[in-house]
């Protein structure tokens, strides 16, 4: 075997430049139309954790209303409230202190 038998034969398992370019150039092509798929991706993410942070936070404003209103949920309605009622203030029996 000649080296110009070995030599034909490495190149026909090996890339040409251009090859090469459009291997590249279709990956970019895929990257390009993947981009904005993830950033809707991270966006609706982000809303989702954002609504999640909401509805713990009103559970806990509930917990602590209940808690300082002997167990009682608050009014759904405000016809519901009694303009006349004294609100019960616990927060420094909470704490301690005397019940208002």
């Amino acid at each position: 075997m000649t080296s110009q038998q070995k030599l034909d034969g490495a190149r026909r398992f090996a890339f040409t430049l251009i090859e090469l370019l459009i291997v590249i150039a279709i990956v970019a092509i895929l990257t390009a139309l993947l981009l904005p798929v993830l950033s809707q991706a991270k966006a609706r993410a982000q809303s989702v954790k954002c609504l999640s942070n909401l509805l713990h936070q009103v559970g806990l404003g509930l917990k602590m209303y209940m808690d300082d209103n002997k167990q009682t949920y608050p009014a759904a309605r405000s016809s519901q409230l009694d303009p006349l009622a004294t609100p019960d203030y616990s927060h420094g029996f909470a704490l301690g202190g005397q019940r208002f």
